[in-house]
């Protein structure tokens, strides 16, 4: 199947953002649990996602071509994020 359909998926490394207790060690294992979730979720899809980690993530922070599949990956994220903590 070809990737045809690029998304970038803007993580937040900022560790406030995950809660007031968690530490810098916290948000990297947060972030490793996130990539590998979202990339088994979409495995099979047309979805040619990469992630990029930055402190201010922009809007819902999934940007690419297409605004459907970046709503299939953020009602992914939304439903799923607690997983990864």
């Amino acid at each position: 199947m070809s990737k045809d359909t690029n998304i970038t998926v803007q993580l937040p490394t900022e560790p406030s953002y995950w809660g007031s207790d968690v530490t810098e060690s916290d948000v990297e294992r947060i972030l490793r649990n996130l990539e590998s979730m979202i990339s088994r979720e979409f495995s099979d899809s047309p979805y040619n996602i990469s992630f990029e980690r930055t402190a201010s993530p922009t809007g819902s922070g999934i940007h690419g071509d297409c605004e459907a599949a970046c709503d299939d990956v953020r009602v992914f994220i939304e439903e799923n994020w607690i997983a990864a903590l």
